[in-house]
């Protein structure tokens, strides 16, 4: 049964699968790498997250393939009070799955690092109640350590061998940027045994082929501007493609608002500097700097979330500071939003 329904899923995961030595009848136990961990981490956090039933063999339809391989095997075995336990360990395996994915995220948001610390302290608790005196070194360092390597780090990816060797290939790149590429890596086998004569002739070719150091530079730019704009650009291949559009001259409507208004600004601030807050305009001057200001004071304080999506957390602070302007109180609540 362990053949036919939970293998061909770890398998899937890229885990290496349960065999037996039919032999000595020694069964070996699932292996992991690094990715299968990951690809379990995923599998199991998107079923959890679903919330899914558990009982009569509810798991047997799960998104997990790893949980689904499990039920279907207690399933075909009928192992009712095997399956039951089983799903009695899940809250375990629940937060140590949700806090690994937090703790795997190459970026992940800032608010995610106290879910990540609550469900390592989770993990902790829930399996010592599970099964008492059972801590492990690993159990010790989920409770104390991870939260706080995330909080320095950012991701545990850098500090990994994954991290370090994405460190190592920035290096080589900054190295090789320092001597004109000349480390181009090594001249290919069949080469070296044609000769001397045709190692010559493979270096002589690599060296013409070579960039100029200008037009290095002009590609790395162009590189660096595309991985820079690579969001907007996406973003507006997909507004393109559901067919939304933004008029030309509305906005350059709206360049030209902000330009003149940026303008204004620059050239208030300039007189009163310039003129030390003396002369004839100066009162005038302070007076337009000072509403400037109000306007445009913070206003996130009053905003309906503290987590929303920047283009809806630019729309509530226009509308506050227009409403803060028209002399609404928002102290009293009445910007509610």
């Amino acid at each position: 049964m362990v053949g036919k329904h939970l293998n061909p899923r770890l398998d899937a995961l890229g885990m290496g699968i349960i065999r037996k030595n039919p032999d000595t009848d020694k069964v070996y136990e699932a292996s992991f790498d690094g990715t299968a961990v990951e690809a379990w981490i995923n599998d199991l956090d998107d079923a959890f997250s679903a919330q899914e039933p558990t009982a009569n063999f509810g798991l047997a339809k799960s998104k997990s393939k790893f949980l689904q391989g499990v039920a279907l095997t207690y399933q075909e075995l009928n192992a009712e009070s095997d399956y039951a336990n089983f799903v009695l360990t899940l809250p375990v395996l629940k937060h140590w799955a949700r806090a690994m994915r937090i703790a795997l995220t190459s970026k992940p948001q800032r608010h995610e690092f106290a879910e990540a610390q609550t469900e390592l302290a989770l993990f902790f608790a829930s399996k010592m109640l599970k099964w008492p005196k059972s801590n492990s070194w690993y159990d010790n360092e989920c409770l104390y350590n991870i939260g706080y390597l995330l909080e320095k780090w950012g991701s545990l990816r850098l500090v990994s061998q994954e991290g370090m060797e994405a460190w190592q290939k920035k290096l080589n790149e900054v190295l090789r940027m320092g001597n004109g590429f000349a480390n181009a890596g090594p001249i290919p086998h069949d080469v070296v045994q044609a000769g001397q004569a045709a190692i010559d002739a493979y270096k002589s070719k690599r060296a013409e082929d070579k960039p100029s150091n200008a037009q290095w530079v002009y590609d790395q730019a162009l590189l660096q501007q595309h991985a820079y704009m690579n969001d907007t650009i996406t973003s507006a291949e997909q507004l393109r493609k559901e067919g939304k559009r933004f008029a030309w001259d509305r906005f350059v409507t709206y360049w030209l608002r902000y330009m003149v208004a940026s303008r204004m600004r620059c050239v208030l601030r300039a007189r009163v500097k310039w003129n030390g807050g003396s002369g004839s305009n100066a009162k005038l001057i302070k007076a337009l700097i000072k509403e400037h200001e109000e306007y445009y004071q913070s206003a996130d304080q009053y905003l309906s979330a503290s987590d929303l999506d920047p283009v809806e957390k630019y729309r509530q602070q226009r509308i506050l500071r227009r409403m803060r302007w028209r002399g609404v109180d928002l102290v009293e609540g009445a910007a509610c939003l």
